[in-house]
């Protein structure tokens, strides 16, 4: 377990080759936050928590998973954004600063020798060190910030929906290397099968879809009861298959490997959340309906099913429990003192017993559901665009800071607007306090 006294993390950029538009639009800011950590920060470690590269966007038929070609994909992306790689370039050449980079569950791909390479040589100047450290195995991160022990990893562990499974990839990248072809030794996750043969051929028309990542029980009834009904026949049995495939795992099941290791009765860390209870309310109505057969979606009937939802999203409430919160719960139990995830979107901030729990957000594009109380007519207005293949949307760049100081150390939730760091929740804890106290 490595110490440090200052660690600042990221996640879901979900840079693409595309520009200034899809899930991520803001290189303006982010190159301006990057330059902000190099010049305002001394002796700090930069985390890139998981899907700062998109893999997965605009594929049209299969996930890469081919060393040669996802290291193709891998500088489009960068040429695509230079400016954010010029950024980071300075960081990986400061003695003052080091970089590790996570894998997550949209870039995979990251475990390839020659795609860390791409990155490598694009970061790549007068320093001695390595320019970046890698975690593209699965692994957890600890680290030891003044008092604390602190935990990171990307999140998807424990979300069989979008789960790597890192055994099989490690087995391809062996195959891969020998130049012998992927034959069925990795199966991406179902969740990256949704996005690349179903989404990623509706995209132009619906480009809100991006908008509503990651994939959760609300995003498919919205895309089930809006889009099916405007699809050709065939891409409305494929779409239905995909929802109903998802449907019967639950959303988050508890089979996966991580799951099963930690805790052999896995039903100990993967319980149900408000999403997976609105989504098996929701398939319980639809089930059985003619919607996917209709011409023309029941608006009535989604509002009011989306109301209900809408009453009891607190996505964007940073204290509200998530559905990481029983598998936080154990590993805190573990003797982590803090524990901090990317994946969902969701900033969060709370405390979990005597442990405390940070996600990271996203950098990308976000979309909300209006209030539950909404007139009528906001929400046909909002359902119409939609059906139209028109959304509002917006950005809340967020991201997390923890430092030591004095045998005090504090974790802030922060967001990078106007060009500056906000404080959205601050926590401190310090050699003889037993628990997180909240300050502010």
């Amino acid at each position: 377990m490595s110490e440090d006294e200052d660690i600042i993390i990221i996640s879901d950029l979900h840079l693409a080759v595309s520009r200034d538009k899809g899930l991520f639009q803001s290189d303006k800011e982010l190159a301006g936050f990057l330059r902000w950590v190099y010049e305002e920060t001394c002796h700090c470690l930069l985390i890139l928590n998981g899907d700062a590269l998109d893999f997965l966007a605009e594929r049209p038929a299969k996930a890469i998973l081919d060393a040669r070609e996802s290291a193709s994909r891998a500088d489009s992306i960068i040429r695509s954004h230079p400016e954010i790689f010029d950024a980071l370039k300075y960081l990986a050449n400061s003695p003052d600063h080091q970089m590790l980079i996570v894998g997550g569950n949209h870039d995979p791909e990251l475990i390839f020798p020659q795609v860390q390479q791409e990155i490598a040589d694009r970061l790549k100047g007068d320093c001695s060190h390595q320019p970046v450290r890698w975690i593209v195995s699965g692994e957890a991160i600890l680290l030891r910030v003044g008092v604390v022990n602190v935990l990171i990893e990307h999140g998807d562990q424990y979300d069989d929906w979008n789960y790597i499974d890192h055994e099989s990839l490690r087995r391809l990248v062996s195959l891969n290397t020998r130049g012998i072809a992927d034959r069925g030794v990795y199966k991406p996750p179902p969740g990256s099968e949704m996005v690349i043969k179903r989404f990623n051929l509706i995209r132009d028309r619906f480009p809100w879809i991006e908008r509503l990542q990651p994939l959760n029980r609300k995003t498919l009834s919205l895309i089930s009861e809006l889009i099916m009904p405007q699809l050709e026949k065939k891409e409305r049995g494929v779409l239905w298959r995909a929802v109903r495939e998802f449907a019967r795992m639950g959303g988050r099941a508890a089979n996966n490997a991580v799951l099963r290791r930690l805790k052999p009765e896995a039903e100990f860390w993967a319980g149900e959340d408000e999403q997976q209870q609105l989504f098996i309310e929701w398939w319980a109505e639809v089930e059985n309906e003619d919607v996917w057969r209709e011409a023309e979606p029941n608006f009535d009937k989604m509002i009011a099913r989306l109301r209900k939802a809408s009453a009891r999203d607190g996505f964007f409430e940073i204290e509200e429990r998530d559905g990481s919160f029983k598998p936080v719960s154990r590993l805190i139990e573990m003797g982590n003192d803090l524990v901090i995830h990317g994946h969902t979107h969701g900033a969060k901030a709370y405390r979990v017993g005597q442990g405390l729990y940070l996600n990271s957000g996203t950098w990308g594009q976000l979309m909300r559901l209006p209030e539950s109380e909404a007139s009528d007519e906001e929400w046909i207005e909002f359902v119409t665009s939609l059906a139209r293949g028109e959304a509002d949307s917006f950005s809340r760049p967020t991201f997390i800071r923890v430092t030591a100081q004095e045998q005090v150390t504090r974790a802030r939730l922060c967001e990078w607007k106007d060009g500056t760091p906000q404080e959205m929740s601050v926590w401190r804890l310090g050699q003889d306090e037993r628990k997180w106290n909240q300050e502010g």
